[in-house]
């Protein structure tokens, strides 16, 4: 699932930073990465994920965001993506 925080479909090459809340289920950093470019596909923000010229992923403290989530930045433009 996706929660929308800014416009969709980013045209062309894009980069992705992923924000990983710290606690919680603690998971390998490099097994969110994959998942979360083909859920950017099937929620039409982008139209080809081999389209990603560069991606960061990171645990961070983000209090706003619940337990089970995580935020991408996508070219600028947030969403909330559940884990």
């Amino acid at each position: 699932m996706i929660k929308e925080q800014g416009s969709p479909k980013i045209p062309g090459n894009f980069s992705v930073a992923i924000g990983i809340p710290e606690g919680g289920r603690r998971r390998d950093i490099d097994n969110y990465i994959k998942p979360i470019l083909d859920v950017l596909v099937a929620a039409r923000v982008t139209d080809d994920d081999g389209s990603c010229d560069f991606v960061s992923a990171k645990r961070v403290a983000i209090p706003e965001i619940e337990t089970g989530r995580v935020r991408v930045d996508v070219a600028g433009k947030s969403f909330e993506l559940v884990d």
